[in-house]
């Protein structure tokens, strides 16, 4: 994309960026945030830097691990501008009932975030991490995290944005849609 995708703004015209928007996701459904990347400030959440630039969430998720003093974390990418916080109790909800993780996985669809991680699960991805695995999703499969599948409107909430193309076509149904409402 060329920028930060956590410094884009929600509308052409907006303050509101990815990142506050994904913050005030998270503040909704947790006790406590953790913003995990290069660059990033807030006053809401602490922020830790990632220790192997763009090596993506798995390297920062075993940084990060240590510093979470919660019982389970809700992990989101900053890039999913029609995620609800609705839609993230939904899976923190079912994560706590069944007391393991869930990681994201629409039928017919790569496994994805959002991804919810117990506790108990910590030490054993920091281990898989450190043995050389790299990959987030696979890693959270070998520790037996389970699917969680959403359903009918659920799924479009779970877009990410990847291209500039992209980006302009969300914020053009997401205009579109509030106009509607009015």
């Amino acid at each position: 994309m060329g920028v930060s995708k956590a410094s884009l703004r929600m509308t052409d015209s907006g303050e509101l960026t990815f990142l506050d928007r994904s913050q005030a996701l998270l503040q909704d459904c947790c006790s406590a945030t953790m913003i995990l990347g290069n660059g990033l400030e807030s006053s809401d959440a602490s922020c830790l830097a990632d220790r192997v630039p763009f090596a993506g969430p798995w390297k920062a998720l075993a940084h990060a691990l240590p510093k979470v003093s919660t019982e389970w974390i809700l992990l989101i990418p900053v890039d999913m501008p029609s995620l609800t916080s609705d839609l993230l109790k939904q899976i923190q909800a079912a994560a706590e009932k069944e007391s393991c993780g869930f990681l994201t996985s629409p039928e017919g669809q790569p496994v994805g975030f959002p991804v919810a991680i117990p506790r108990s699960s910590f030490t054993a991805i920091q281990k898989l991490q450190a043995e050389g695995e790299t990959s987030l999703f696979r890693g959270l499969k070998t520790l037996g995290f389970k699917a969680w599948r959403p359903t009918g409107p659920q799924i479009g909430m779970l877009q990410n944005i990847n291209s500039p193309e992209q980006l302009f076509a969300w914020r053009a149904a997401a205009s579109s849609s509030c106009k509607k409402a009015l």
